[in-house]
């Protein structure tokens, strides 16, 4: 993916972006990877894609052909059942896909999330 500097311009700014190419920060040199770059592998988000919506456009198109009169209360039931599967299946296999999940190297950053943890009476890093 092309760095957020490259990206077309969008309404609704970046914060992470802008924080990463901030000159007070160690991630703003010209190597570190922009906050808001994804890292995960390509094409994942089109085959979860590929996946998990025909599923939920055929519920849908069943519920609006078959329910009637209780069409407000099915469709609302199904959206209930897919956001609880959601909320289940998330963390066990689709966070990994698109998330790193790894201590953070030692350096400057650690020490002042150290302590600024210790600042908040927080747990510290080890």
């Amino acid at each position: 993916m092309r760095p957020c500097a490259e990206r077309a311009p969008s309404p609704v700014p970046c914060p992470a972006c802008a924080w990463a190419r901030s000159a007070t920060h160690a991630c703003g040199r010209a190597a570190a990877r922009p906050a808001c770059e994804p890292l995960r592998p390509p094409g994942a988000q089109a085959a979860l894609s590929l996946v998990l919506i025909p599923p939920l456009v055929a519920g849908v198109t069943w519920i609006l052909l078959h329910t009637g009169p209780w069409l407000p209360f099915a469709l609302w039931a199904f959206m209930f059942g897919v956001q609880l599967a959601a909320l289940t299946v998330y963390p066990v296999l689709i966070a990994p896909l698109f998330n790193k999940f790894d201590a953070l190297p030692p350096g400057p950053l650690r020490r002042a999330l150290g302590a600024r943890a210790h600042a908040l009476l927080l747990q510290p890093l080890h």
